[in-house]
């Protein structure tokens, strides 16, 4: 190219080192063109892929893997040394307002009678072995005149030396006699041993001459030997049946 040509286009002519930085240019701008249609490429290519098939505004799973281990055995020590004193004696009052005043000083004069209404029984509570029904065994030959009828209505000869350690306790006396019609008739139960009067009981002679009798013991008496019956000694009247009711219980 002449210089006339050169200056038709309007550039000077460069110098022989100008065309070569111009080649150099090219190079450098056809190089970027073409990284950045590339980039172009992947980055639609990458669209494509994360949008899922049919469905352009669904959501992918995201699988979160190798995630940090928490160890929590470095935790600190609570201390419960700084809780605050509870004072039980600053509570406050109670009112019951409308409930009876209560005075716990309840008195009595020294002198204070104390009466105690005893009951009509005395061998409540007792068990069945432990009663005793006492007629008179002579017709059994019994050594000790009494003989006990058991439960079942059989009569065997009671004896207070088959009973160690135990006393009788009559609770109930009856007997009968003859003698002159409106006459005093007294009978006696007297304690085994020495005669020492248990019981005394007295009644009138009825006017066909018999005469019977029936004491009952509030508290009873007690006996730990056998124990036997009979009237005034050379009395008017004659004490010929007894029966004793009463229980057993160790001696203490």
């Amino acid at each position: 190219m002449n210089k006339q040509s050169t200056e038709t286009l309007g550039v000077s002519a460069p110098a022989s080192g100008m065309g070569a930085a111009l080649r150099g240019l090219r190079s450098v701008a056809a190089v970027a063109a073409a990284l950045i249609a590339t980039l172009s490429a992947a980055a639609g290519t990458l669209q494509a892929q994360t949008k899922p098939a049919g469905n352009a505004t669904g959501t992918q799973n995201v699988n979160v893997v190798n995630t940090p281990t928490v160890n929590i055995g470095a935790m600190p020590s609570v201390s419960l040394n700084g809780t605050p004193t509870v004072n039980v004696g600053s509570m406050p009052a109670v009112n019951l307002a409308g409930t009876p005043a209560v005075n716990a000083n309840v008195t009595f004069p020294s002198n204070q009678a104390v009466t105690v209404t005893p009951g009509p029984l005395t061998n409540s509570g007792r068990l069945p072995s432990e009663h005793v029904n006492l007629i008179p065994g002579i017709p059994l030959g019994c050594s000790t005149t009494w003989g006990q009828v058991s439960a079942d209505g059989s009569i065997s000869c009671f004896d207070m030396t088959n009973h160690s350690g135990e006393v009788l306790v009559v609770t109930d006396f009856y007997w009968e006699g003859k003698g002159p019609a409106g006459s005093n008739c007294v009978a006696f139960l007297l304690s085994g041993g020495p005669a020492w009067y248990l019981i005394k009981s007295g009644a009138v002679v009825a006017s066909d001459g018999f005469i019977s009798k029936s004491e009952h013991l509030t508290t009873g008496a007690t006996v730990t030997g056998n124990p036997s019956f009979h009237g005034i000694p050379g009395g008017t009247c004659g004490i010929f049946d007894a029966q004793l009711h009463g229980y057993l219980m160790p001696n203490q």
